[in-house]
């Protein structure tokens, strides 16, 4: 009688165990915490994750995304504007074809041009190279973006004279190229040499 006694309160045990372990269900790490966080809008809980050491700053998910990636690849500006104002910068994107070089890149790949005004007004990687080595101002003059061209040479000390590291080619050169003649213009302005 005591065996059965026993097998049935060890049923019982194993049993609350199951649905205690299934109802947990599997413990996020702080970065996870943070990725989902951003991917939901929860400002209160990214807050909480920052006030708590995780950095925002490094690398969050298996791809090697920074928390400013995720917001940007969700397409959320708003969430990109609080990241930035609690710190956020670019880091380099992960060695992949699936992202571009830097956060910028990745908002003009993904068409976001809101998320690249954005970053552009904080000075957010707006130095960075590509793997090419063209500035961000030699690719967005290229593509024929007047207003993120006009926003870099505003808000930033770039200059307008650098040369990609592969090609030699200035932002003037690949204007001209393309045909963008306000893009022309805009950077004779701000002292590109011909």
């Amino acid at each position: 009688m005591e065996v059965k006694a026993h097998m049935k309160r060890l049923r019982y045990i194993i049993w609350v165990c199951t649905v205690f372990a299934l109802s947990c269900g599997p413990q996020l790490s702080m970065e996870e915490k943070l990725v989902e966080a951003i991917q939901n809008g929860d400002k209160d809980s990214i807050s909480k994750l920052i006030e708590q050491g995780v950095d925002i700053n490094k690398s969050v998910t298996e791809y090697g995304e920074s928390p400013l990636l995720v917001a940007i690849v969700s397409s959320d500006n708003d969430m990109v504007s609080f990241l930035i104002e609690k710190g956020a910068r670019s880091i380099p994107a992960p060695p992949n074809e699936q992202w571009n070089d830097t956060c910028i890149t990745t908002a003009l790949a993904l068409n976001k041009m809101d998320i690249a005004e954005n970053l552009i007004t904080h000075g957010i990687g707006v130095d960075a190279r590509n793997r090419q080595g063209s500035t961000l101002l030699i690719r967005t003059s290229c593509k024929g973006y007047t207003k993120l061209v006009k926003l870099l040479l505003e808000n930033s000390k770039i200059d307008v004279n650098q040369r990609c590291s592969q090609s030699g080619v200035t932002a003037l050169d690949r204007a001209k190229a393309h045909g963008h003649a306000e893009i022309v213009r805009l950077l004779l302005e701000a002292g590109a040499k011909e």
